[in-house]
């Protein structure tokens, strides 16, 4: 079974899913950790559960896991009073990076500074490491320029295929130790990165599918 951790608000997570027909996968949103199902057993000494949606998994049954959300925000979690959400929201971050840090099988991407899927990096810090990347990131530019282009990078592949460009983005994604990268171009020139992939772009979704299952990309 693989596992897209994704807020409930997102359907091209389940969309994605739907495209993974030869592999059964499930969508975990932070409200399935209200399940009573969970078991998480760190000694090994029982054997782990994880509840999502209807069904209750074997921890030795996750092949993998894709996360899409860099962190857990109240507005998932409408089945908890109001005046309690703020502190289970953030109970609920805090157990998911530290279950998604600790899973054996692939991972991604993995938590990092605080983030589920990745680093928690400010823009100014992407910029300065397309920039040592080797892309070009001189005056700023406009997210309603025409020219704008999203590059998503899974492993050491590059959607679409943007030339000479695709080995700087995918020494970003390196830099940033993801596997997955989502990166904003226009010109040619570096406008944003994000962990967040293009999942309707031609062979993501595919190229997802092989990654979360430990297989190239």
């Amino acid at each position: 079974m693989l596992i897209v951790v994704a807020s409930r608000f997102d359907d091209e997570a389940c969309a994605l899913v739907e495209q993974w027909d030869a592999t059964p996968a499930r969508v975990l949103v932070p409200r399935d950790l209200s399940r009573p199902e969970w078991r998480d057993y760190s000694d090994g000494s029982r054997r782990s559960t994880v509840g999502v949606g209807n069904q209750v998994l074997p921890l030795d049954d996750i092949r993998g896991v894709l996360t899409l959300m860099p962190a857990v925000a109240e507005q998932e979690l409408d089945h908890i009073a109001q005046e309690d959400r703020s502190y289970v929201a953030a109970e609920m971050h805090a157990f998911l990076f530290a279950w998604l840090s600790k899973l054996a099988c692939p991972v991604i991407n993995r938590p990092a500074s605080g983030c589920l899927n990745g680093p928690a990096w400010t823009t100014e810090r992407w910029t300065w490491e397309a920039h040592r990347a080797g892309l070009d990131t001189g005056s700023p530019v406009s997210f309603m320029d025409r020219s704008i282009e999203r590059v998503t990078v899974v492993g050491t592949r590059v959607f679409p295929d943007v030339g000479s460009l695709a080995a700087q983005v995918c020494r970003l994604a390196r830099a940033a130790e993801v596997d997955i990268l989502c990166v904003t171009l226009a010109r040619g020139r570096f406008v944003h990165a994000s962990a967040r992939p293009d999942l309707a772009m031609d062979g993501v979704a595919n190229a997802l599918q092989a990654r979360v299952c430990g297989l190239p990309a």
